[in-house]
């Protein structure tokens, strides 16, 4: 036979389990009690709402003060300013990257602007609309936790940015990246056989 004691403690066992199957099936109660589990937010994008597709030149200033500029010719098509065709991959990478760079942070309201390298900007994007307006992306410091990426969107506020993410975009922009690669032909010359002698 089970003893009393084993018995009292199977029937408080059950009891327990069912008040956390109560709980756990109940979300008021899970409010009440403080188990409910935090849902992740989406951070807000760098750009907004800004209207990407209006875009028809893209200049990138790196920290040597080196330019590589990209425009949208008269056919629609992206091309360097010295007239080589900028690879389709590369244009669609940038705009994909651009459109997903998220904000994982705010700049400290205390900490200044030339701290965090963006005043003056240690590099920078800009983008040309069709109507001739200018927006900037300052590009500054890297933080101190080495992951992120100081940043200013035009007048907004001073943000950081996923590091992985804003090198994704500015390595692009690198000359062997960003130009369509020329094909090369090579001429075969007819080698003779041992039949054709």
């Amino acid at each position: 036979m089970i003893r009393r004691n084993t018995l009292i403690v199977l029937v408080v066992f059950l009891v327990l389990l069912g008040a956390i199957m109560y709980i756990n099936f109940n979300p008021e109660l899970q409010v009440k009690v403080g188990m409910t589990t935090a849902t992740p937010t989406e951070q807000p994008r760098i750009i907004g709402s800004y209207p990407i597709d209006s875009v028809v030149n893209i200049k990138y200033t790196d920290e040597q003060g080196g330019i590589t500029e990209i425009i949208k010719d008269a056919d629609g098509d992206w091309i360097t300013i010295d007239n080589q065709p900028v690879s389709v991959a590369a244009w669609f990478q940038i705009f994909q990257f651009l459109n997903e760079l998220r904000s994982i942070g705010q700049l400290d309201g205390n900490t200044p602007l030339e701290k965090a390298g963006l005043d003056p900007a240690r590099s920078s994007l800009s983008f040309t609309d069709k109507d001739g307006k200018t927006t900037l992306l300052l590009i500054g410091n890297l933080a101190a936790s080495q992951t992120a990426y100081y940043v200013k969107w035009n007048d907004g506020p001073a943000a950081m940015v996923d590091s992985n993410s804003l090198t994704q975009i500015t390595n692009l922009f690198n000359p062997q990246t960003l130009v369509e690669p020329t094909p090369t032909i090579q001429e075969s010359l007819p080698t003779q056989t041992s039949e054709s002698k």
